[in-house]
């Protein structure tokens, strides 16, 4: 037995594809029982456009069954294209969603709910970002923002903070249409029993419209997030029902959808203290380490090589070095599993990427892939991406993630690196106090010793390689 095909959509660009099967059988039995399944997500390059599909069918599972049952899902979606640059923001940000559900018995006409879904800024937070309300957090944040750009500083923590808040879609509007007759009515008795129970915990916030006329067959629901992440509001429209809920607390900053970076990474983030994927931040001649210190790089280091992070635990897994370049640009050397890899600005938006003596030039919206056996069992991956704003580098299998444009730098890092880092973006304990802590695990009381300590002779810099004798911290 095979779920039905759905017609597969060709996508204007280059498309991946995901595709899950699964087959389930009963053993014993006097009744064979059998389900299978297929999901199908396909989305472009950009991971802006997707489709899902779903076909599942079983076979009779009780006596009383005469034949078997059938679910279709099929859906489209259509996201902002993630920037990094405040240039390539679009003026109007929106996200849209089309799902369609279909079940029944295989020789009955199906059962249909439909799902619309729109992501957008909400109305408060375009007052904000157009200067109506005069909100002054904000009007403060844009002024700290245009002085650290004209500091060449254009990844700086406000800079980040005010696109942060104009990237965010803080507004959900979510569309259910379907037919009385075709649902059940445990999903009626379900359905009410919830929003009972919502309304006895979340009373104190609601206020509910009884004896109105809205769309029979539709009930319609908005989300809208507060400009500072912490409340909800939810409107809740059926039928014969209107259920608004306002400023309902959230344990935690909220981001429902972000164009810098997918939402549930920014939840994660959030909740774990910016430690589920740590980074490590370069910007121009600042550092942010990956517990979250930041320190400006000594104006000595120019012309001169330094380990940026390096996997210091026996394995030695990775190696990440940082050359400062006249005028601010860069230089990136990895060395991992034996491979050399090397990344340096060679026009705007061109970064030249040099594996084991084979260069990639990419162009914006291009992706290669480079691949070298090691051993029986083991290959060295890396896979190499430039977007509209910078080149990405994923190393596999050490788990790091390199974002390069030329001035600026971002490591990712696994977690599994805790404890095991060095280098000048710090030991990666989770503490920030002692910061400075050199390779041979000496304590340094100020980032130009800090940096010394790592630099590498290159017969360029003209900042002597400095070892102080201190406090030694345990080695983990």
């Amino acid at each position: 037995m095979q779920p039905k095909k759905f017609y597969q959509q060709r996508f204007e660009s280059k498309a991946m594809q995901h595709r899950f099967a699964f087959n389930f059988l009963t053993l014993g039995g006097s009744i064979r029982r059998e389900m299978s399944s297929e999901f199908v997500w396909t989305y472009d390059q950009s991971f802006s456009e997707h489709q899902f599909q779903m076909a599942v069918e079983r076979t009779p599972f009780r006596v009383s069954e005469k034949e078997s049952w059938q679910m279709y899902f099929k859906g489209q979606m259509t996201i902002p294209r993630f920037t990094r640059k405040w240039s390539e923001l679009p003026q109007e940000l929106q996200g849209h969603g089309l799902f369609q559900f279909q079940w029944g018995r295989k020789s009955q006409p199906k059962k249909t709910v439909a799902i619309t879904v729109n992501a957008q800024r909400s109305p408060d937070q375009v007052k904000t970002i157009q200067g109506v309300t005069g909100q002054k957090w904000y009007t403060n944040l844009k002024q700290q923002c245009q002085q650290d750009k004209q500091n060449h500083m254009e990844y700086s923590e406000a800079c980040y903070e005010a696109m942060l808040f104009e990237s965010s879609l803080n507004q959900f509007l979510v569309q259910i249409e379907y037919q009385r007759e075709q649902l059940p009515r445990w999903f009626y008795h379900w359905t009410w029993a919830t929003m009972r129970f919502a309304y006895g915990k979340l009373w104190r916030h609601a206020q509910i419209m009884d004896s109105v006329s809205n769309t029979p067959n539709m009930v319609r629901m908005a989300f809208t997030v507060t400009n500072d992440q912490r409340m909800m509001d939810v409107v809740f429209k059926t039928p014969r029902m209107n259920i608004v809920y306002n400023r309902l607390p959230l344990f935690t900053q909220v981001y429902p959808m972000v164009v810098r970076r997918p939402s549930m990474y920014y939840f994660l983030q959030r909740i774990t203290g910016d430690t589920f994927k740590p980074f490590c931040k370069v910007m121009t001649n600042q550092v942010r380490t990956f517990d979250n210190f930041t320190f400006n790089l000594p104006e000595e280091t120019q012309d001169c090589e330094f380990v940026l992070s390096k996997d210091c635990s026996e394995k030695q897994r990775y190696t990440v070095t940082m050359e400062q370049k006249r005028g601010d640009k860069k230089s990136i050397r990895v060395i991992a599993d034996g491979v050399e890899i090397k990344m340096k600005w060679v026009a705007p938006q061109r970064v030249e990427c040099t594996i084991d003596g084979k260069t990639y030039k990419l162009t914006p919206d291009q992706m290669e892939v480079f691949e070298k056996p090691l051993w029986q069992h083991k290959s060295f991956f890396a896979r190499m991406e430039q977007t509209q704003s910078s080149f990405i580098l994923r190393v596999n299998p050490t788990g790091i993630t390199i974002y390069f444009d030329g001035e600026n730098i971002m490591i990712e890092a696994s977690n599994m690196y805790r404890f095991k880092q060095c280098g000048v973006c710090g030991d990666f304990n989770g503490e920030d106090s002692y910061e400075f802590v050199g390779p041979q695990q000496e304590i340094y009381t100020n980032e130009k010793a800090f940096v010394q300590s790592y630099i590498l002779p290159n017969g360029k810099c003209t900042l002597p390689r400095t070892r102080q004798q201190g406090i030694k911290l345990p080695k983990y």
